[in-house]
């Protein structure tokens, strides 16, 4: 009688068994998601920068969602009507004009409130990196601030709506609220407002903007700069929750792949090359509305906007009810 035939058994082990099923996961997801509805994401579209194909939040949005497609099924963007101010946008999301819709806003206390939001700042927190465009005579006064009183005697526009213009009235800052983005850089360039704050991964579109409207001569004010917690998060409306978190997750994946820091990286890198702190007066004010959310802007500040608060003489500044001074209305 012949020898009964041995089957050696294979030892896969842990690693094995797990290289095993990601293979049968990558082979199976497709037919497990086919036919199956789409997410559909509404965003808000944002002029796009030169030489990009979309707007940076446009992109993150798309980085985020692009890593849950794994494990969440397919998505869809959809571009909701273009809005001109920051009211307009805030109440499409109050109402949810557009189911689904997701927008950066800067955080408020109001909205922080009202609304859902992913406690991620998007911009790493450059945006509250503020510089001065302004031209000529004027631009070159700003060299000689050496205090916030100083500062008060030059007039400036900030945006409909903008939180900015709060934080700078606190401060005894004087500020007029503009309704169109392209005016106040035109108001400036044209000598009808003295300067024009906007965070340092702004100011060369403004000044390219202006240049195209025949305004040449827009600069960036040599002497000042501020600084204040500016958060920028996905806002969303209560009734959006899975779309919010299933986003969140895409966020967090990103940030922890490295892919999010490459993202920013090709949209900010030549703004944070071009400025130059050093030499400047920088006024550090205050912003309540960023308090209670202080940690997450700490954990998600990347290098580069580190190293820049390392540049420059900075000045922290007290709102005026903390100098027992009346504020502005």
């Amino acid at each position: 009688m012949s020898a009964p035939v041995r089957v050696r058994s294979q030892v896969w082990g842990l690693p094995g068994v797990l290289a095993l099923a990601g293979l049968c996961l990558l082979v199976l997801l497709p037919q497990a998601w086919a036919g199956q509805a789409e997410m559909v994401f509404s965003y808000r579209p944002r002029p796009v920068p030169e030489g990009q194909e979309r707007d940076f939040e446009e992109a993150l949005m798309r980085l985020a969602l692009d890593h849950t497609v794994a494990a969440e099924g397919p998505y869809r963007m959809e571009a909701a009507p273009d809005r001109v101010t920051t009211p307009r946008v805030v109440q499409d999301l109050r109402r949810r004009a557009y189911p689904g819709q997701i927008v950066v806003q800067t955080a408020t206390a109001a909205l922080m409130q009202e609304l859902l939001y992913i406690p991620f700042p998007t911009d790493s927190g450059i945006t509250g990196l503020r510089l001065a465009l302004s031209t000529g005579v004027v631009a070159d006064m700003t060299t000689e601030v050496r205090t916030l009183a100083d500062l008060s005697r030059f007039s400036s526009v900030q945006g409909l709506g903008w939180q900015d213009v709060g934080i700078l009235r606190d401060h005894g800052l004087p500020v007029e609220e503009i309704s169109s983005r392209e005016s106040m850089a035109l108001m400036v360039a044209r000598g009808r407002a003295d300067l024009y704050w906007r965070g340092i991964n702004e100011v060369s579109r403004d000044i390219a903007k202006a240049a195209e409207a025949n305004a040449a001569g827009l600069t960036v004010a040599p002497g000042v700069a501020l600084f204040y917690p500016l958060p920028k998060f996905f806002f969303a409306h209560r009734s959006d929750a899975a779309h919010l978190r299933r986003l969140e997750r895409g966020l967090m994946a990103a940030w922890a792949d490295g892919s999010f820091h490459a993202l920013w990286q090709r949209y900010f890198a030549a703004a944070v090359t071009a400025v130059a702190f050093e030499g400047r007066t920088v006024f550090v004010l205050s912003n309540p509305d960023a308090g209670p959310v202080q940690d997450s802007l700490r954990r998600f500040e990347l290098p580069e906007v580190s190293a820049l608060r390392r540049r420059g003489r900075w000045i922290t500044v007290q709102p005026l009810t903390a100098q027992g001074e009346r504020m502005q209305p």
